[in-house]
């Protein structure tokens, strides 16, 4: 089989340059020899049908990217179909009077391309980043259910239960490899997860919808476990990763609940705000004794302002001699050590 597919590839290069060409093989079919003569007319008509693949994306590309044929300035080919003429015709037919750009080494241009894509995405060596960015051309959906049990399918048969599912999204067309995303949502059973092609019908002929199968296990009892704590229903996390090769998986599951607890807490505190809290605290009450005293201030300063005069060369001579004093005694003073007071904060976890 690899001899054959071989030879036909000798014949398609062949035939773009001449009109006619000899094949032989040796012991084909039963020790029988084949000789025959094939000509361009007769290969294009065998391979008729296989065409469109070349003109097909075209189309679906300017669809996907909103670009109309006249907004596109240049075209240039790339593979090895850029020297089939029938490869040309056919893309003459669809992009009209666009001239075809062949001044790079078609083989050659798809080899290094690959080279450089897998030196990006290699893990075993490092090397410098070219900048290439590929796309997942089909959008990646997500569908959520209950995993079945034996006891599940009793109940389902009564009617009783409700049918639980949801269905998003995950990935969409024409979106970037090597990422991941996380959904989430409140649960309490278990979980059976499907990743299938969100648009069927834009898939190959032949391309199966179905992509991975999983089931998520331990919710139920992780439930339960918690219900017996007095905390709601868990919130079940669901990571997926788009790899850089193209495949869709599953890497994370992860149930949690949110549970909130009161910690004492020692917080050190300045003599300063203690004096703060009492002078708050007092503070109504000296106000209303001021008011008082106000009114019977201005008779007793009149007597005070004789008796002030004569105590004032007294209190100067007494206040150099105590300001000495205490200057002296501050620098004896050690520092007071700072009061601890505990408060209540409340965490969730």
């Amino acid at each position: 089989m690899t001899k054959i597919r071989l030879q036909a590839n000798k014949v398609k290069h062949v035939l773009s340059a001449n009109q006619e060409i000899p094949i032989h093989m040796d012991a084909l079919y039963d020790d029988m020899n084949l000789s025959m003569k094939v000509s361009r007319t007769q290969f294009e008509e065998l391979c008729d049908d296989l065409t469109k693949r070349a003109t097909d994306p075209i189309i679906h590309a300017l669809a996907a990217a909103n670009v109309t044929l006249e907004e596109v300035t240049a075209i240039e080919l790339l593979g090895g179909g850029m020297r089939v003429p029938k490869v040309q015709s056919s893309l003459t037919t669809v992009l009209g009077d666009k001239k075809l750009g062949m001044h790079i080494n078609s083989d050659e241009s798809m080899a290094l391309g690959a080279a450089f894509y897998g030196a990006n995405i290699s893990t075993a060596f490092r090397v410098r980043q070219v900048g290439l960015v590929d796309i997942n051309p089909f959008a990646v959906g997500i569908s959520l259910d209950n995993l079945e049990t034996g006891d599940d399918k009793e109940t389902s048969d009564e009617g009783d239960d409700e049918v639980w599912a949801k269905k998003a999204t995950i990935f969409k067309a024409n979106g970037k490899i090597g990422v991941k995303k996380t959904i989430a949502f409140t649960h309490d059973q278990d979980v059976h997860c499907a990743l299938d092609y969100s648009d069927p019908e834009k898939l190959p002929e032949g391309a199966k919808k179905e992509l991975q199968r999983y089931k998520i296990s331990g919710i139920s009892d992780f439930a339960k476990e918690m219900e017996e704590k007095g905390l709601g229903k868990p919130k079940v996390s669901l990571q997926f990763e788009l790899s850089n090769s193209g495949t869709t998986l599953l890497v994370k599951a992860e149930a949690a609940v949110e549970e909130k607890y009161t910690v004492e807490v020692e917080v050190e505190i300045e003599d300063d705000e203690d004096t703060e809290e009492s002078s708050n605290e007092t503070s109504t009450s000296d106000d209303e004794k001021e008011t008082k005293t106000e009114e019977t201030a201005s008779d007793e300063d009149k007597k005070n302002k004789t008796e002030e005069t004569a105590a004032e060369g007294e209190s100067n001579q007494t206040t150099t001699e105590d300001e000495s004093k205490s200057g002296e005694s501050s620098t004896d003073k050690k520092e007071e050590p700072k009061k601890k007071k505990t408060k209540l904060v409340e965490k969730v976890r």
